[in-house]
């Protein structure tokens, strides 16, 4: 439904010349998908996001909508954004003031290309602020709104002449947190209710792996790994998505030897630690070991004879409520943890933990690899 192939945009900076918003960026959305671009201020989503919608042209690639092409450079082809086909939410709202939210939500209806005949008007947008559950509120005027209020007329807007494509861009940053999270959960069920395929853009990891079918991690104007929530947390492709995604902890090593399949052995100041080895990491080459803190277990009472036990001292403790977020010292090396609230320890106990080799991501070092740019993970087949 969205095909964007080689896309290419740069922008003219007095001091650091040509700079590249978006370098080679492949993405190939499906009918019906809810694709999220996630990465921080500056890494280029938005920007493909606008040279999707049409209010950036890029020097380079192409993009489809549907079965049209909108853009090639090679080709010559630039619509403008009225003749491409999609609705977008973007980050203020941009909610008329001068107008009623039925005033707002009935404008696409009245002056878009594909007109609704007057007397269907009123009932279209009925049935659009129903949606979005605001129908009480259609002749309110639009400064008369709260913020959510307001995103959910301009969500409305966007839904009231059926869109096939959704753009969206950080639609949630200026709501508070209770709000935001009620929002992603009616966002998700909604589109995927309407089934309208979705591009959504944001910095937030939460509202990218809650919302999501596939995400696509950006960093620096590339991207960086593709693949469905489950696989950007628990299958980072390096060290720049393990640590953006989540909290990790990273510890340095080199490589002993790479064993069958994807499994490895490397040196840590904690010992010898087996775990599951990227295609970058090379014999002999230094390299990161990531592991997410709940996937530590933690034995007070010494751990069964497996691989990856080590001992260490409790060096701090949080109590989270559920969980305790712990630290403990090994070698000289801090591991943070997470464990459940009757886990038996104190603050200077001596406790075995333990890494599931399963669990343990063996990444080359992003010195030696060239940063965060160096690698791009593509989607899986059977996402």
């Amino acid at each position: 439904m969205i095909k964007i192939t080689d896309l290419r945009k740069t922008f003219e900076d007095k001091q650091l010349g040509t700079v590249f918003a978006v370098d080679g960026v492949s993405i190939d959305i499906a009918e019906g998908e809810f694709y999220t671009l996630l990465g921080p201020s500056g890494c280029g989503k938005t920007t493909t996001l606008r040279c999707v919608a049409g209010f950036e042209e890029p020097q380079d690639g192409s993009i489809t909508i549907g079965d049209i092409e909108v853009f090639s450079r090679s080709k010559g082809i630039m619509f403008t954004p009225d003749k491409r086909d999609f609705q977008i939410v973007f980050q203020s709202y941009a909610v008329w003031p001068h107008l009623t939210v039925f005033e707002n939500v009935a404008f696409p209806l009245c002056y878009g290309k594909q007109k609704v005949k007057r007397g269907e008007v009123k009932e279209t947008v009925r049935k659009a602020l129903d949606l979005v559950q605001i129908g009480h509120l259609a002749q309110r005027p639009a400064p008369l709104l709260s913020g959510g209020q307001q995103q959910r007329v301009a969500l409305a807007r966007a839904l009231v002449a059926e869109p096939k494509v959704l753009l969206l861009d950080e639609p949630l940053s200026n709501l508070d947190a209770k709000l935001r999270e009620q929002m992603r959960l009616e966002i998700r069920s909604l589109v995927k209710r309407l089934d309208i395929t979705t591009l959504y853009v944001t910095h937030d990891q939460v509202e990218a792996l809650t919302m999501s079918d596939r995400i696509g991690v950006m960093a620096e104007g590339k991207l960086l790994q593709e693949g469905t929530p489950l696989e950007i947390y628990r299958e980072p492709a390096n060290l720049f998505v393990s640590e953006f995604v989540g909290s990790i902890n990273v510890i340095g090593g080199r490589v002993l030897h790479r064993g069958p399949g994807a499994t490895g052995t490397v040196e840590t100041a904690f010992g010898e630690v087996q775990g599951v080895m990227s295609s970058e990491s090379l014999e002999g080459e230094p390299c990161v070991l990531v592991i997410r803190p709940e996937s530590v277990r933690v034995h007070p009472d010494g751990a069964p004879a497996a691989a990856n036990v080590f001992v260490g001292a409790v060096q701090s403790m949080a109590f989270l409520g559920e969980v305790w977020d712990a630290s403990v010292n090994i070698g000289g090396e801090s591991l943070r943890l997470r464990a459940s609230a009757t886990t038996p320890m104190r603050e200077h106990d001596m406790v075995s933990v333990q890494l599931p080799p399963e669990q343990c991501r063996i990444l080359a070092d992003p010195g030696r690899s060239g940063g965060v740019g160096s690698v791009v993970a593509p989607a899986k087949e059977s996402a």
